[in-house]
């Protein structure tokens, strides 16, 4: 529903928990979210599997903040932020962390949001100039930049089940753009 919204606090064992900035729920009782640690010094990823009763920390140390997570199963998820992208393939077990380019040897920055639909995913980052689409047809495995003249500050991407894509920017005009 959502006609209520209940709120939890989650329980910070040992300063584990910093900035919670994204979720992600492939199913009513799974989810993942995202953020750093206590001392906002590396990320953190939070999985619960009873819907929320209780979290446990799936991956802790891995570069700065994540700032959004997508899930297409609760097998397969996308974390960005920064200039890196992390990828689990097996529901959390483990998770993988690489750098993503926008050109040869040029990171990417300011990753801020993530979408995926089935093995179809997009993020939204930016280079030296532009905020940038990039997309994955491997759930993450490699990225290709798809779009480098969104607009100036990169902004959210959705996805839908077809693996249809649109995202938002904010253009150094004032206006906004959607591609």
């Amino acid at each position: 529903g959502g006609s209520q919204w209940p709120r939890e606090i989650l329980p910070s064992p040992a300063g584990q928990i910093g900035l919670l900035e994204g979720i992600s729920c492939p199913s009513i009782s799974t989810c993942f979210a995202v953020g750093t640690n206590g001392d906002v010094s590396s990320s953190l990823i939070l999985e619960t599997t009873n819907g929320g009763s209780t979290w446990t920390v799936d991956s802790s140390g891995e570069g700065g903040i994540l700032y959004s997570i997508a899930c297409s199963s609760e097998l397969d998820c996308v974390a960005v932020g920064g200039s890196t992208s992390t990828v689990t393939t097996n529901g959390g077990i483990t998770w993988t962390t690489q750098a993503v380019d926008i050109a040869f040897n040029t990171p990417a920055e300011n990753l801020s949001s993530a979408s995926c639909a089935g093995t179809t995913c997009a993020i939204t980052g930016q280079d030296f100039e532009n905020a940038d689409i990039l997309t994955s047809s491997d759930s993450g495995q490699t990225w290709q930049v798809t779009d480098s003249n969104l607009g100036f500050a990169p902004g959210f991407v959705s996805c839908g089940a077809q693996g249809d894509c649109l995202a938002v920017a904010a253009a150094e005009s004032g206006d906004d753009t959607v591609s």
